[in-house]
């Protein structure tokens, strides 16, 4: 099977086009405008919302320094409103349900489950493979991190992950799709989505590409399975795997405690990133094109998507 050009997803743009009462515009760049308006209210809304816990830590002499793995949490829970914001505008200001941004009941456990073992596989494949190159060395052994931190640090992740895959596939991709071919969203949403991170420590061209790309697999994820939910896990597991398990730096984010401590070794930077971390690396780019390949040319669309196009919409519909 190939479907290079995402022919076979068209019905999932054609239901939210054909949904009673739907208001995406039919200006591309007047989506776009929703969309940047969109993720300034996210951000200040973040931005806000963290200005009195940081201040009661800065009170109690406490700073990243000090504390990272409260710090890094406190930034992690904070993503929800990157989830909220979207959610509300997709709603409210263009009529689409949630069921059209990805948010289904049907399936959403073994995607998820799914999304984990491949996320953590890429990025363990990423690492032994900088590991080989000479690029990173172990500092130790298995080391151990307190349950409660553990946990919640994971939350935070699964919350992070979740909430940039709402941003970008299941609102800005979803969106734009139908008014443009289903390549030329996937393309401008990961691009934006690369974007995003250009103000990370260490960013740089390959980290630029390597965004690109994963955003790329991320949107085929979602297509492929009419779904957000392997990709929101994917996207998480991939962050809390390189940060909080190897405890490699996250797009150029230094993490906290972590189960396994790998360094920079300041050799085969090709493949270990510099400071932006494996992420602008070779391996990276290699994982990615790989995956995005087998999604495009060897997954088959989801079988179910093109028959909801025969279906009324009713409130039962959304909800499934």
């Amino acid at each position: 099977m190939k479907d290079w050009k995402l022919t076979q997803t068209k019905p999932l743009f054609d239901r939210i086009r054909k949904h009673p009462g739907v208001r995406v515009s039919q200006n591309p760049a007047v989506i776009l405008l929703l969309f940047a308006a969109a993720l300034f209210c996210s951000v200040c809304a973040e931005t806000v919302l963290g200005t009195v816990p940081q201040t009661v830590l800065m009170m109690k002499k406490k700073t990243p320094q000090d504390d990272p793995d409260i710090f890094l949490i406190l930034g992690l829970m904070l993503t929800f409103v990157n989830i909220l914001i979207p959610a509300i505008v997709c709603v409210f200001a263009e009529k689409r349900p949630l069921r059209t941004m990805g948010f289904t009941r049907k399936r959403c456990m073994p995607d998820y489950l799914t999304g984990l073992l491949l996320g953590f596989c890429m990025m363990s494949a990423v690492v032994m493979a900088a590991w080989k190159a000479g690029a990173i060395r172990l500092n130790g052994g298995f080391r151990q991190v307190p349950v409660l931190t553990a946990a919640v640090t994971a939350v935070g992740w699964g919350i992070q992950g979740l909430s940039e895959e709402v941003t970008f596939r299941g609102y800005l991709m979803m969106s734009l799709g139908t008014r443009t071919k289903p390549w030329m969203s996937v393309a401008v949403s990961s691009l934006l989505f690369a974007f995003a991170h250009a103000f990370n420590d260490g960013f740089s061209l390959p980290a630029f590409v390597n965004l690109f790309l994963f955003g790329v697999t991320e949107a085929l994820l979602v297509l492929r399975t009419d779904s957000i939910w392997a990709a929101a896990a994917l996207h998480s597991v991939w962050n809390w795997a390189q940060g909080s398990f190897y405890g490699l730096t996250v797009s150029g984010l230094m993490t906290a405690s972590s189960f396994l401590v790998f360094e920079q070794t300041g050799s085969a930077n090709w493949i270990g990133g510099k400071t932006f971390g494996l992420e602008a690396g070779a391996g990276t780019t290699a994982v990615c094109l790989l995956v995005s390949i087998i999604l495009l040319s060897l997954i088959p669309q989801r079988a179910g998507s093109a028959r909801l196009l025969d279906r009324k919409f009713s409130g039962d519909e959304v909800k499934k």
